[in-house]
């Protein structure tokens, strides 16, 4: 211990100030920002966040203040289906069959009158198509197993 103490000449001790301690700030005041930051950039204090629905500042560009009374903007509802709309009930529907126009309807049962109807004449249209592939495939399948069965038939009856 009596190497951490000077003693003067009149015998009092002094400690020696450790010169490495910077001087402490107080808890919540102003400090400079880190380096890197743009000149001007405020960090805001914990818990000043901006209201709900607020939009958020991209860094760099100007934002206009935020106005409490804006209005909100809701997207406007389905009015019409899209080409690519159509073409999905009707995929949907040539395989799925008649079981896609129920699905249509009950998808589209609180929407637009037009777009459910669109939706419903489009799961109809592929219904049907797959209703006449299914036939042609069978008809073509049986028909050319039935006449393969005649002809080899009339063909035995034949033979010598």
């Amino acid at each position: 211990m009596a190497e951490d103490q000077n003693t003067t000449t009149s015998g009092q001790t002094d400690q020696q100030p450790q010169s490495d301690q910077q001087p402490q700030q107080p808890y919540g005041a102003p400090q400079q920002p880190p380096v890197g930051q743009p000149y001007g950039y405020q960090q805001q204090p914990y818990g000043a966040q901006q209201p709900y629905g607020a939009p958020q500042q991209s860094y760099g560009a100007p934002q206009p203040p935020y106005q409490q009374g804006a209005p909100m903007m809701y997207p406007q509802p389905l009015q019409a289906l899209t080409g690519g709309m159509k073409a999905a009930w009707l995929f949907a529907s040539f395989l799925l069959g008649p079981a896609g126009i129920l699905i249509a309807w009950l998808v589209n049962v609180d929407k637009f009158p037009q777009v459910k109807k669109d939706a419903i004449k489009w799961s109809i249209i592929g219904a049907v198509i797959s209703i006449a592939f299914n036939f042609l495939y069978v008809s073509l399948v049986f028909g050319g197993m039935l006449g393969l069965a005649g002809a080899g038939v009339s063909a035995s009856s034949f033979s010598w």
